[in-house]
């Protein structure tokens, strides 16, 4: 079983829940600039952030 967003109780449940995480406020600017592309009819390269997958006992 696996998380996202590093969850505020994943490493105190049992067994400790693997997360995926993503930098949120990055998420929201880069997605506010696409949004004013597109409003402007400019072209927008894709949206490809850094993640970071921490193993814990749920997924060994």
């Amino acid at each position: 079983m696996i998380g996202y967003d590093e969850l505020a109780g994943a490493r105190h449940a049992n067994p400790q829940l693997t997360t995926v995480r993503q930098p949120v406020r990055a998420l929201g600017h880069k997605r506010a600039r696409i949004l004013v592309s597109a409003i402007n009819w400019q072209d927008f390269s894709p949206l490809i952030l850094p993640t970071r997958l921490t193993v814990r006992e749920s997924a060994p």
